[in-house]
């Protein structure tokens, strides 16, 4: 064989390999690093330039270069394949709570409730831990004022009441100097712990209390003279009589509305607790009823019929002398109207000033003077059960 025959078969030889080694190379599989990097080559071989020899130096760099890029390349792809891992398992967990969220949430509220009954337990067991230091350190005598207590252990010592006044003053009106001995307030107690009380107050022994009052006196100022002796603050107790509960400022003097001080020199009373006056006014309070009166004839030839049914009196009696009072009382009351109606017009017109006491002046009227002095005969009305 020739020199160049065996040239020829060398060549023909080295292109074969060349070209199953690019089959091979294309075969195989590529990631995309590998990929990026073939592209590169592919357009480096189109745009390749002619050969260039280069040094062993520069060679070495070069291969330097490119196994550098080769690996942070497949840096590159490793992180992103943990970034992709990494969010996979965050949305696996998501759905995995989105399926389990109501067991997940009655644990959560099964823990909190747990929790607030353990914050629960330990607050009791603290209260009556303390509750328990507070009776065995408190003395009996603390305890027994928590107790109800009746009326008679309400009674102060000398000593307490004094200091009791010192503390709580009560302006009480106390008239010493006009106090008249005749008149008095005899108090008897309405049940037993009110009757132990007074028992308890009088230097004798008796069951009643006697305090004076004068005319100008109201139920308050007996009151505090009777708290004097009874000790108890008069915001526990009351006065009643004739079935009715005495308010502190009704009126005691003699010309007073109420029955039980009117023309009395001794006036009867109840020495009532606060916890007993329901029931005091239960047992002892009166009925009231309207008294109806009968019907008259105003046309009536009879002149205590004709009285009785203009003048609406009641239960009058049988006299010859009703016709005179008919006569006076219709002049009366004639009178009466007219001074009304002129004392109004007057007030109207501004004629009736005042004086510096307050008090009303009458008007300088002679006609007005004439009229009064004629209703003045007719003051006095004689009364329609002794009429004249």
């Amino acid at each position: 064989m020739s020199a160049a025959s065996f040239h020829g078969h060398m060549l023909q030889a080295c292109a074969s390999s060349n070209k199953s080694r690019e089959s091979s190379r294309c075969d195989r599989p590529r990631s995309e690093a590998g990929w990026d990097d073939h592209l590169k080559d592919m357009s480096s071989h189109s745009q390749r330039k002619p050969k260039v020899e280069l040094t062993i130096a520069e060679q070495d760099a070069a291969l330097m270069q490119r196994l550098q890029d080769r690996e942070g390349s497949l840096a590159n792809a490793q992180f992103e394949n943990g970034k992709l891992e990494e969010g996979y398992r965050r949305n696996v967990k998501a759905n995995i709570f989105r399926c389990n969220y109501p067991i997940a949430e009655l644990r959560i509220c099964e823990m909190m409730l747990s929790q607030r009954i353990r914050i629960l337990r330990i607050y009791i067991q603290c209260t009556l831990f303390v509750f328990w230091i507070a009776l065995s350190i408190m003395p009996s005598t603390a305890l027994s004022i928590s107790r109800p207590m009746g009326f008679a252990s309400l009674r102060l010592t000398q000593k307490q009441y004094v200091d009791w006044k010192e503390r709580e003053p009560i302006d009480i009106p106390n008239r010493a100097g006009d106090i008249d001995t005749v008149f008095r307030v005899r108090v008897v107690g309405f049940k037993e712990d009110a009757r132990a009380v007074i028992r308890g107050s009088n230097t004798e022994g008796g069951d009643f209390l006697e305090v004076p009052w004068c005319l100008y006196d109201n139920v308050l100022c007996s009151m505090g003279r009777l708290e004097e002796k009874l000790r108890i603050p008069i915001m526990y107790w009351r006065l009643a009589g004739d079935g009715m509960m005495l308010p502190p400022t009704t009126i005691t003097h003699i010309h007073s509305f109420h029955s039980l001080f009117k023309e009395k020199h001794i006036a009867d009373l109840r020495l009532v607790p606060m916890i007993a006056l329901d029931e005091y006014l239960s047992q002892n309070e009166k009925i009231h009823g309207w008294r109806v009166l009968g019907y008259y004839n105003a046309d009536s030839n009879c002149p205590r019929q004709q009285a009785h049914a203009v003048f609406n009196l009641i239960e009058p009696v049988e006299s010859p002398s009703w016709p005179v009072y008919i006569q006076q009382r219709k002049a009366a009351d004639y009178w009466n109207s007219r001074r009304s109606q002129n004392r109004a017009s007057k007030h109207d017109l501004g004629e009736i000033g005042s004086d510096s006491s307050g008090r009303r002046c009458r008007p300088s009227s002679p006609i007005f003077r004439k009229r009064i002095r004629c209703l003045r005969r007719y003051d006095y009305i004689l009364s329609p059960q002794k009429p004249a």
